[in-house]
């Protein structure tokens, strides 16, 4: 999978988007707290009976998903810097989950590929020398076994 993180699966990579939004979220509720002003400038929604927290998240997914659609941004110095940190830090965190995604899905077609030929070479080794079909399954069925003795879904 993966040089930096291994053994990285899509799960683990939805557990860390999510928990990153929600570290956001908590500090853009704390930050609109600390500064006693309006939490969210609401330029096109003007929906003031909402829950703060709600908000932030929504605010915090459009950041990291870099949709950005702009109904929402920070209203003083602090929050803008916030936002731009935060920008940062999810544009690079969207670049990588994308690039793990990608990853997972190259290396397992290159498995099945590997797989493929592994199969290939059996049945032609299995046709020279004229074995019979159950000894060749049996090389095939070893194939789809993993180390722990499950099987493959093929």
């Amino acid at each position: 999978m993966s040089n930096i993180i291994p053994n990285v699966n899509l799960f683990s990579l939805l557990v860390l988007f999510i928990f990153i939004n929600h570290f956001f979220a908590c500090l853009w509720v704390f930050i609109y707290r600390y500064d006693s002003n309006d939490l969210l400038y609401l330029t096109y929604v003007q929906d003031t009976s909402g829950d703060d927290y709600l908000n932030a998240f929504y605010f915090g997914i459009t950041i990291l998903t870099t949709v950005g659609y702009g109904d929402i941004n920070g209203k003083t110095d602090l929050q803008r810097i916030i936002v731009i940190i935060y920008i940062f830090i999810g544009v690079s965190l969207y670049s990588f989950i994308i690039g793990e995604f990608s990853n997972m899905i190259f290396n397992t077609d290159q498995d099945f590929v590997a797989l493929e030929a592994k199969i290939l070479k059996v049945r032609l080794y299995q046709s020279d020398f004229n074995l019979l079909p159950f000894v060749g399954d049996k090389v095939i069925k070893y194939f789809f076994q993993t180390p722990n003795g499950r099987f493959y879904k093929a």
